[in-house]
């Protein structure tokens, strides 16, 4: 149906599981699906599997990219979320993805815990995540894929800070959605009033509670 309605492109967001069932996969891609959006949680059966909590689904997540792989006219996007448990992850996430031809975009999402505080944890520093985001994207680059971060301080990643795009097409969602989404409390930062950036959503009540506000090392765009 959205084929028929016009829609330049039809994209679907999936864990990517059952993907790894050929004729499945092929059903997709004949319906008009041409971009695969497909979350990856770690970069090994071990630590994905322990984050998503079903085992097997790191193979069956590689079957299915496999999969896709024999399809010239799909494009592939990872997403990976940046927690606790996966920020030291993300180098190697991009050297075991390195093989697919098809996937042309790494996204990584700073975790946002949706409340005032992280109760589960998840919450990482920003300056711990650093250096391990950085590495990711001098070996997704070198590999010519597009990346795109999100959740991020714009001035940490210096002259990365293009890669952030917290910008999202419109959205058709329950509008409770929106209301427990404000409880992150987004554009705290001590420069914000001196910060021009159009892109940083600064730093959640959670991370503040956590790590502090960090304003040495943050600075204004």
């Amino acid at each position: 149906m959205a084929k028929q309605s016009g829609f330049e492109h039809i994209r679907i967001q999936t864990h990517g599981m059952h993907l790894d069932n050929k004729k499945y996969t092929r059903s997709l891609i004949e319906a008009g699906i041409d971009e695969f959006f497909i979350s990856m949680a770690g970069s090994s059966p071990v630590a994905h599997d322990a984050i998503t909590e079903v085992d097997g689904s790191f193979h069956r997540t590689l079957a299915g990219l496999e999969n896709l792989d024999e399809y010239d006219h799909v494009t592939c996007i990872t997403n990976t979320v940046v927690t606790n448990l996966s920020y030291k992850l993300l180098p190697g996430l991009v050297d075991k993805l390195s093989r697919f031809k098809q996937l042309k975009q790494m996204e990584f999402w700073v975790y946002f815990p949706m409340s005032e505080n992280d109760n589960k944890n998840l919450v990482a520093d920003n300056l711990e995540i650093l250096p391990y985001m950085l590495s990711a994207i001098d070996k997704a680059t070198e590999l010519g894929r597009h990346i795109e971060i999100k959740n991020f301080p714009q001035c940490l990643l210096k002259e990365n800070g293009c890669m952030l795009v917290n910008d999202q097409p419109q959205l058709f969602i329950d509008p409770v959605f929106w209301e427990q989404f404000e409880r992150n409390g987004f554009y705290q930062c001590r420069h914000r009033e001196a910060c021009q950036s159009q892109q940083c959503l600064g730093l959640s009540t959670a991370y503040i509670e956590k790590y502090g506000w960090q304003e040495k090392q943050l600075h204004p765009i």
